[in-house]
C-alpha cells in the first residue's frame, strides 16, 4: 500500500480493492485452539504474574495489557456499570442469554467446521460473509 493508493486527502481512491482483511473466523479459532496447547496453565500464570509484578512497578504497557486481558478492548464506563447496578440488569448473563441463543440457531455450526478444519465461508466462496448470513462488504 503506496501513496498511489491514496487521495490527497489520505483516503483510499475509489476502486482500491484493499488488503486481505481480517482472518476468518475458523483461521483465529485454529490459532487460540493451538495457542492453547502450546501453554500450558501454569506457564500462562507465570506471565500473567510477571505482567502484574511489572504494572505494579509501573510499567504502563504491562497495566494496559492486564486490563485488556481483564475488561476486553472497550470496558464499560463507570456510569454504564453503575446503571446497570441500579436497574438489576447482569451484563454476564444478558451475555450468556445472547450466546446461548446464538447457538440455538446453528447449534456446532462453526466448531464442527472448525474440528472438520473446513472454512465455514468457503461454501459460498466469500471470505467476509458474516456468520449471521446478512450482507457481505463486496470485497
Amino acid at each position: 500500500m503506496g501513496d498511489a493508493d491514496r487521495d490527497e486527502r489520505g483516503r483510499f481512491r475509489r476502486g482500491w480493492r484493499g488488503g486481505p482483511g481480517r482472518p476468518k473466523r475458523a483461521t483465529e479459532q485454529t490459532y487460540v485452539a493451538i495457542a492453547s496447547h502450546v501453554v500450558p496453565p501454569e506457564a500462562w500464570e507465570r506471565i500473567v504474574r510477571a505482567a502484574l509484578e511489572r504494572a505494579e512497578g509501573g510499567d504502563l504497557k504491562a497495566a494496559q495489557w492486564l486490563a485488556t486481558l481483564l475488561l476486553g478492548p472497550t470496558p464499560p464506563s463507570l456510569s454504564d456499570i453503575a446503571a446497570a447496578e441500579l436497574s438489576g440488569i447482569d451484563p454476564v448473563e444478558r451475555k450468556a442469554e445472547s450466546l446461548a441463543a446464538e447457538a440455538a440457531l446453528a447449534p456446532g455450526f462453526w466448531l464442527d467446521h472448525v474440528n472438520r478444519g473446513e472454512d465455514p465461508d468457503a461454501e459460498d466462496g466469500d471470505d467476509d460473509t458474516p456468520p449471521d448470513g446478512g450482507e457481505s462488504s463486496g470485497k
